[in-house]
């Protein structure tokens, strides 16, 4: 099972001893920082520069990663 997003805030800041903010900005990076990877992965594979035709795929994943990128950065 998952943590949530509170629980997983709520443990970090108990494990650190320290508070959590601006969640938001730090979201958005992480989810950019990921769509970049699996927009490369993509293209790398479209261009013929990676073979793994699993790289194909994430062509479907994309919109939906920018997507929720989006909707976090507004929250």
């Amino acid at each position: 099972c998952w943590w949530s997003r509170e629980q997983l805030i709520a443990g970090w800041e108990a494990a650190c001893g320290r508070t959590a903010y601006d969640m938001r900005r730090y979201e958005t990076l992480g989810l950019l920082k990921i769509s970049a990877i699996v927009a490369l992965g993509y293209h790398l594979f479209r261009v013929g520069r990676a073979k793994d035709p699993r790289f194909e795929t994430w062509a479907k994943v994309l919109p939906g990663l920018i997507e929720l990128t989006v909707e976090r950065s507004a929250l």
